[in-house]
C-alpha cells in the first residue's frame, strides 16, 4: 500500500511539472523535433445514482508485510467461505449466544469494586477501616470463586447441550479430537475474557483506592509555630482516621493509641 501511494504521488508530480513546461514553452532545445502529444481523454465520471462497470483483476493481490505486494490466482467464493468456516469459531448460533451471555456476566464483574470507599463512617479507627475493607474484599472473592464461575459453566452447558458431534461436541472423550476441535479454542477464548475481566477489576479498584487515600493527604503543610500547623487541601475533607493520645503508665510521655507503623502496613 505504501509503495503504491508513493508511486502514484511521484507520477502525479512528474505530470504536473511536465505539463507546466509545455504550457510555458520552455521545451525548446530539449527535443530534436517538435513534440506532439495525443489529446487527453476525459475520465468517465461516475453517476450519482447508477452503476458503473469496473475492471476486475485476473489475480488476487495480498500483502505479507507493508513493503511487498504479491499476486496470486483468485479463489472461488466457496473456497474462501470454507476456509473462513474452518478457521472461525462463529459458525454456530450457540457459540455467539454463549459468548454474548458470558460477556454480560464479565461486564457485571468488571463494574464491581474490591474496596468499600463509599458510605463510610465520618471518622473511624484504623482497625475499623481495615475490617471494612477486608469484608468487602472477602465478599467479592466469594463471588468470583463461586457464583461467577458457576454461572459461566451453566451458560456453556445450556448453550451447547443440543450440539451433537462435530466441532463443539461436549461429550468428546478423545484427547486428540478435543485438541483438534474448536471446543478447546472456544474455552481458551472464555479463559482470556475472564483474565481480562479480572485485570480490569483489580486495576480499577486499586486506582480508586489509591485516589481515595491520597485525597486525604494535604497538598501543603505550613508550620507557623510549635502550637499552630495548617494543612492546605485541594478540597477540604474531614480526617479519615481518629487518633488519640495517651500518657504512659509512668506519665513520662505521650503515645498514640494506634501505632503509626500500622498505617504504613495497611497502605
Amino acid at each position: 500500500m505504501t509503495n503504491e501511494v508513493n508511486q502514484d504521488y511521484t507520477r502525479t508530480m512528474n505530470k504536473i511539472i511536465f505539463d507546466k513546461f509545455l504550457e510555458d514553452n520552455e521545451t525548446e532545445g530539449m527535443f530534436p523535433e517538435p513534440l506532439h502529444l495525443p489529446k487527453q481523454t476525459m475520465e468517465t465520471v461516475s453517476p450519482y445514482f447508477g452503476m458503473q462497470q469496473i475492471s476486475t483483476l485476473k489475480k488476487e493481490a495480498y500483502m505479507t508485510n507493508h513493503k511487498e505486494i504479491f499476486y496470486g490466482e483468485q479463489k472461488d467464493f466457496t473456497d474462501i467461505f470454507q476456509d473462513f468456516c474452518f478457521a472461525s469459531l462463529y459458525i454456530k448460533e450457540e457459540v455467539i449466544k454463549a459468548l454474548q451471555d458470558i460477556t454480560v456476566e464479565c461486564n457485571n464483574i468488571s463494574h464491581m469494586h474490591m474496596f468499600l470507599l463509599h458510605d463510610l463512617p465520618p471518622i473511624m479507627r484504623l482497625e475499623e477501616f481495615k475490617h471494612i475493607q477486608d469484608s468487602a474484599t472477602s465478599q467479592i472473592l466469594y463471588t468470583l470463586k463461586g457464583s461467577w464461575v458457576n454461572e459461566l459453566i451453566k451458560i456453556i452447558k445450556v448453550q451447547f447441550q443440543n450440539v451433537g458431534k462435530g466441532w463443539f461436541n461436549m461429550k468428546e472423550t478423545s484427547k486428540v479430537t478435543y485438541d483438534f476441535g474448536k471446543l478447546k479454542r472456544f474455552l481458551t477464548v472464555v479463559r482470556l475474557v475472564m483474565q481480562d475481566t479480572l485485570l480490569s477489576l483489580v486495576q480499577k479498584s486499586y486506582y480508586s483506592f489509591y485516589n481515595f487515600i491520597t485525597s486525604f493527604i494535604p497538598q501543603k503543610t505550613v508550620i507557623h509555630n510549635s502550637n499552630r500547623v495548617t494543612n492546605e487541601f485541594a478540597v477540604y475533607k474531614k480526617p479519615l482516621f481518629t487518633i488519640e493520645l495517651f500518657k504512659t503508665l509512668n506519665e513520662d510521655a505521650f503515645v498514640y493509641n494506634t501505632n503509626p507503623q500500622q498505617v504504613t502496613v495497611v497502605n
